[in-house]
């Protein structure tokens, strides 16, 4: 597969609402992570795959990145800023208790108080 084939791939796992992987052709979330590895063309760490933007960007520029290096720059950045997401992991109907991939289910604002978020 040549670069733009591998980058619309990869996108094309992580479009569904709430960056959810899509997981339908894959058993197993280990099978949907060794396709990610392909498609990068090494090996990728799952706290990469909060930021896909990093992943997109090293497969289009044809550089090997750091994304891991950035995504956890990111995260600090997030803890720094008290801002959080929550991820919850996705099972196949299928096969109960297989896990499949995540999907981002809240977003919280750490630096409010609790009566704060109960005004909202």
């Amino acid at each position: 597969m040549n670069k733009d084939e591998r980058l619309k791939e990869l996108k094309q796992l992580f479009s569904t609402p709430g960056n959810q992987l899509i997981s339908v052709q894959f058993k197993t979330f280990s099978d949907l992570h060794k396709r990610i590895d392909e498609l990068v063309g090494r090996p990728t760490m799952t706290h990469e795959f909060a930021f896909p933007d990093l992943l997109y960007d090293e497969i289009a520029s044809g550089k090997r990145g750091n994304p891991l290096g950035e995504a956890l720059t990111r995260a600090t950045a997030l803890t720094k800023q008290k801002k959080a997401i929550i991820i919850t992991p996705e099972t196949d109907e299928d096969i109960p208790g297989t896990p499949l991939g995540f999907k981002i289910v809240g977003k919280v604002d750490l630096s409010k108080t609790r009566d704060e978020e109960n005004v909202r």
